[in-house]
């Protein structure tokens, strides 16, 4: 009876808000996305480290690293495009697994893991650049990106965690 209960309370995708926010805001603009990583790398040098980990072994200063994280940029800007214009968000299942294995090639990009509060923290921070530099988003449009975003990072988390799984089997 709890599952069923839990069922139904979870919150749905309001994919016509999700819309709004992505085409509205964020879509025409290299904003967003640049805001969040260079506010995430400010915050927090162990999300920094981690973000360069696997990208910038070989950068020399701090603006070839500033580089190598606006291209991160604009890989997160690419996977967010692709999951909202290609209509995969329509998809439950579809848009689960795209995020399940993005989630698992995470595990690939470092050698030290992701704590999990670094993926709760770059939610929070995409949240905070929302509200910040789109202050003409309603809080049901907040509430719907939060929602997506969460749904987002729930399944990335799910793959990373697996990946990590079957790749500490002994062979």
């Amino acid at each position: 009876m709890g599952l069923i209960l839990a069922y139904f309370r979870k919150p749905r995708l309001d994919l016509a808000r999700i819309r709004i926010v992505w085409c509205d805001h964020i879509c025409e603009e290299d904003e967003y996305f640049q805001k969040v990583i260079h506010r995430l790398c400010k915050r927090n040098e162990a999300i920094r480290a981690a973000m360069l980990s696997s990208n910038a072994q070989h950068a020399e200063s701090e603006a070839e690293e500033d580089f190598v994280l606006s291209s991160l940029a604009d890989r997160i800007s690419t996977f967010f495009h692709n999951l909202i214009e290609d209509d995969i968000i329509a998809n439950e299942e579809e848009l689960k697994r795209c995020c399940y294995d993005i989630g698992r090639q995470h595990a690939a990009y470092g050698k030290k893991r992701f704590k999990i509060s670094f993926w709760e923290e770059f939610t929070l921070t995409m949240m905070n650049v929302l509200e910040e530099i789109y202050p003409t988003t309603t809080k049901e449009e907040q509430k719907a990106w939060h929602v997506f975003l969460r749904y987002v990072n729930e399944n990335m988390l799910d793959g990373y965690h697996d990946a990590l799984t079957y790749n500490d089997k002994p062979t």
